[in-house]
């Protein structure tokens, strides 16, 4: 982005340097969305870096994938595209010297870096260089996961003492064959491969984290400490009791610092 944005002055020369394969087009692991966890557990696109160990999460070293391809990590994320919560924001600007960093400062750039094909708004823009679209969410599984679920069972202890945890995954098992486990079969790839090689359409042109949000903890906190992703799939392998082999749909909960100190999960 940096590069792209110097040499759109044509008085300037750059020079842009990066290690690593050329990023082919026809290359499925790097441009289906779908395929997005293969460089995530392949050294061919992948650094494969570790943090030195942490003092505060006693010794772990916490796993960090970086591109080892043209174009950087960009050509290996998630193609999850979100800001993040405005009152981070507001809190930012509260400290001496970051005044200019409210939302409402921040969302005219926003606005510049966006090009929503849906067309731009007062929020939204509609000529940046980055390309949005919103998904389809037509599974079923999505709508379960926005309801309002009724709470089974108060255990103030599930959770306790995991403030050192950055990201949680829960998998439940579904109560009718509606998830997206039969596009895991070998014989289903190939025609997801081929329907998004050919036609850029079907199962392999979403990465399926369609929904998600933030949320609060407790009633305690001002604003949302809690982020979510949700996956009409269970990611194998399945690490929760019964078989992996199963309609399972998986929930990724992402703790927000500094509020996830003192932070409670409830069980439901």
């Amino acid at each position: 982005m940096l590069a792209n944005r110097l040499s759109a002055n044509r008085s300037n020369r750059v020079l842009l340097l990066e290690a690593g394969p050329v990023d082919r087009r026809w290359d499925f692991r790097i441009h289906m969305p779908a395929a997005l966890s293969y460089p995530l557990v392949s050294r061919d696109y992948n650094w494969w870096y570790d943090s030195e160990p942490e003092p505060s999460m006693h010794g772990r070293r916490i796993y960090h994938p970086r591109g080892k391809v043209l174009g950087g990590s960009s050509c290996i994320n998630g193609m999850i595209y979100i800001r993040g919560n405005a009152m981070d924001f507001e809190k930012w600007s509260s400290f001496p010297g970051l005044e200019n960093w409210s939302y409402a400062h921040c969302l005219p750039y926003f606005r510049r870096l966006e090009h929503c094909l849906k067309g731009g708004d007062d929020y939204r823009g509609a000529e940046g260089p980055v390309y949005l679209t919103w998904p389809d969410c037509a599974n079923p599984l999505y709508d379960a996961f926005f309801l309002d679920l009724p709470l089974v069972c108060h255990l103030p202890g599930v959770g306790r003492n995991l403030q050192d945890h950055l990201e949680v995954y829960v998998q439940y098992a579904c109560r009718e064959a509606v998830s997206l486990f039969p596009a895991l079969s070998r014989w289903s790839k190939p025609k997801i491969g081929i329907d998004w090689l050919l036609r850029r359409t079907g199962i392999g042109a979403s990465n399926q984290f369609e929904a998600g949000g933030f949320i609060r903890s407790n009633s305690d906190v001002d604003y949302p400490n809690l982020q979510y992703h949700f996956l009409p799939v269970a990611i194998p392998p399945a690490a929760c009791a019964g078989p992996a082999s199963s309609h399972r749909a998986g929930v990724k909960r992402s703790m927000r610092w500094p509020a996830m100190q003192g932070l409670r999960i409830f069980a439901a």
